[in-house]
């Protein structure tokens, strides 16, 4: 009796417009690399395919267990991204301080820190407005100085912390400031320590900032009025839910199915492990008359040594 063929489920998923696994758009990478020159915006070096590849950065993580902070940052009014791999949340680095940041060995954070504290105090809508902004000026800031790091043991990138530590980015600064800031254990220097704690109050006053997107036909926040909803809304709501009550139909029949496929007899299996068995068996042999008698008229010449 013939065995059945299996039947394999393919995987439904339903991603966020935002939590899309595709890499970074082709053009969107050229746009980025450049606006930079084709250099590094870190350690100003010119791309080499081999030596140093220019690569595209994420400042808020692109990692898939990562992306809900960009969803919940948009929907909160921190950021006014709509899309993880947006240019404004890009930069171009080469390979080692591309690395570098992606272990948190060093960051970038607004220079103006200390003022924009004080102005957020008292205005806190002026978020928008200093995301809004495409020529901040950064200063970047070595976190760990570990000699043992590949990056630290490069000249170009130790450089950049002394020669220039102030350069300007084109990004969404909003990005930066609620990116995940893991802390040095040991600060090297006093004003390191007293930056980083400008910083942090900077970032928990970004951070309690609330006041949800509203814009029409923004694809993070569709159909998500704060609580408030519209005719349109519960029609999209049963939608879903007639969606969601046939997926789980179509399931049901595909289980069934699949237990209905994978029944076979105890039987089946033992002629179908008795004819692998015996399969593997002719092929030792042709491989034994091959390599022992490959010159032997009375084999055919198919099974000659040298012929297929």
């Amino acid at each position: 009796m013939p065995s059945k063929r299996k039947r394999y489920k393919v995987p439904k998923y339903r991603h966020h417009p935002s939590e899309s696994s595709i890499a970074v758009p082709a053009h969107i990478k050229e746009e980025v690399k450049r606006s930079q020159d084709e250099k590094c915006w870190l350690c100003g070096c010119k791309a080499h395919k081999t030596f140093r590849p220019l690569e595209i950065c994420h400042i808020l993580p692109q990692a898939r267990s990562s992306r809900s902070l960009f969803v919940r940052h948009h929907k909160s009014g921190r950021i006014q991204l709509y899309n993880i791999h947006d240019p404004k949340n890009l930069v171009a680095l080469c390979s080692i301080c591309h690395f570098a940041f992606d272990k948190n060995e060093w960051t970038f954070i607004p220079e103006d820190t200390t003022i924009w504290t004080q102005r957020i105090e008292a205005t806190p809508q002026i978020i928008q407005e200093y995301n809004a902004q495409r020529t901040v000026v950064f200063r970047r800031l070595l976190l760990d100085p570990d000699t043992e790091s590949p990056a630290f043991q490069d000249t170009y990138y130790k450089s950049a912390f002394t020669n220039s530590p102030t350069k300007i980015w084109s990004g969404e600064p909003g990005t930066l400031i609620v990116r995940p800031l893991t802390l040095p254990s040991i600060y090297s220097t006093p004003e390191l320590r007293k930056t980083l704690r400008d910083f942090i109050a900077l970032q928990d006053l970004w951070l309690e900032y609330e006041n949800p997107c509203y814009q029409e036909g923004c694809p993070i926040c569709q159909g998500n009025n704060n609580g408030k909803q519209g005719k349109e809304d519960y029609s999209d709501d049963e939608d879903d839910k007639g969606d969601q009550e046939g997926d789980q139909e179509d399931d049901k029949e595909d289980d069934e199915e699949e237990h209905e496929d994978y029944e076979d007899d105890e039987e089946e299996v033992q002629v179908k492990r008795r004819s692998i068995r015996a399969l593997k068996q002719l092929k030792k042999q042709d491989r034994m008359m091959m390599t022992s008698a490959p010159y032997d008229e009375s084999i055919p010449l198919s099974h000659r040594w040298g012929y297929s």
